[in-house]
């Protein structure tokens, strides 16, 4: 991040870092009662009802408030997959099963920041400062939620992509199954920019992944999901608009959402001879911009976006347009225009090279 990139700079990520998971922690009996809960309770569910059952929200409900630590009960809306792999947990009581997530999650958003950061250590710190200086993405760990191992995925499948392991980055890819809708674009912006391979390895356990979950809900359990989704927005209530749908209704921001998605197809396939970092970035971008249903500690998606970005070393994108970014994606959050703004900014930064010379981009 050129001049960016300063000891000072590194202290202060650092400290606000610090800063964020002290209150983070500090909330521990008021985040215990929550996003955990709901897949805990729904794995349980499974064992006991069978499968089929865990959309059913009167079970739902029981399950969740038989847990304790909040009386308020939100329906697990997830995909199966992330039921699936919380299941061995409801052996271990709530309790234990939260802080054994919470240290997973948060070793799952450590490992991404040092594996996306050069060896640089000041660099390092940076880059885990990024993932952490937010306070709303910091408390992803510790609500219990799998955006972190969806980052680390992602992170992995770069790392695996820049080795020439495409079968593997596939593969790794796949994890992103847990938590499918804040990261469903990176696999197509991919194989825009030609991995076809490492596309297909995606696709192959994704679909077993589904077919397995069909199986497992059968027709009855299928249809308790479509109508969950049906009714989910009006567990949303409160949340920013950070979608342009949400933002100005489906008229006007149906068409501009599309044109949002167009543009970074075009810079998938416009990058294509530069490495997977800019496909990657602008997957994830088009995701969270379109994507009705998320969190606000999904977002650190984005901070997976700003790590490949700097890696890729892009004159339009230097340390300081990053940074800003980051700024507005921290600041977005909370008021979802300057996020929204932020996001058509940074595709429009990819895409003004490409537009005023009218070629696809060469290998520097």
């Amino acid at each position: 991040m050129a001049r960016l990139l300063t000891p000072g700079a590194a202290l202060a990520l650092a400290l606000l870092s610090v800063l964020n998971i002290g209150l983070a922690a500090a909330a521990t009996s008021w985040q215990i009662g929550t996003d955990f809960r709901l897949p805990y309770a729904a794995a349980e569910i499974g064992w006991r009802y069978g499968w089929s059952h865990i959309y059913d929200l009167e079970l739902q409900r029981t399950a969740i408030l038989a847990l304790g630590h909040s009386d308020v009960s939100l329906p697990y809306e997830n995909a199966p997959p992330w039921a699936f792999l919380v299941a061995p947990l409801t052996s271990l009581p709530y309790t234990v099963a939260y802080v054994v997530c919470v240290a997973l999650m948060l070793a799952c958003l450590v490992a991404a920041a040092l594996l996306a950061a050069p060896s640089d250590r000041m660099l390092r710190i940076i880059y885990v400062g990024a993932a952490f200086g937010s306070l709303e993405v910091a408390l992803g760990p510790g609500f219990g939620q799998p955006a972190a191992l969806v980052a680390l995925a992602i992170v992995g499948c770069w790392r695996l992509l820049r080795a020439d392991r495409p079968v593997l980055a596939g593969l790794v890819l796949a994890v992103i199954s847990v938590k499918p809708n804040i990261a469903l674009l990176v696999p197509l912006a991919l194989l825009l920019a030609g991995h076809a391979r490492a596309f297909i390895y995606w696709a192959a356990p994704s679909l077993v992944l589904a077919a397995i979950s069909v199986v497992a809900l059968q027709a009855s359990g299928v249809q308790d999901y479509l109508a969950l989704l049906a009714i989910s927005p009006r567990y949303l209530v409160g949340e920013p608009s950070w979608t342009l749908v949400a933002l100005l209704g489906a008229p006007a921001g149906l068409p501009l959402e599309a044109l949002l998605v167009a543009g970074a197809a075009a810079a998938a396939w416009l990058y294509r001879h530069q490495g997977p970092e800019v496909p990657i970035a602008v997957g994830i971008v088009a995701t969270l911009a379109v994507v009705p249903h998320l969190h606000a500690q999904d977002f650190v998606l984005l901070v997976v976006a700003i790590w490949v970005l700097h890696r890729a070393q892009l004159e339009q994108l230097d340390g300081r347009r990053l940074a800003a970014f980051w700024v507005a994606l921290t600041v977005g959050l909370e008021w979802s225009p300057i996020l929204i703004a932020a996001e058509a900014t940074l595709l429009g930064v990819l895409l003004y090279p490409a537009l005023v010379r009218r070629r696809s981009l060469q290998p520097s």
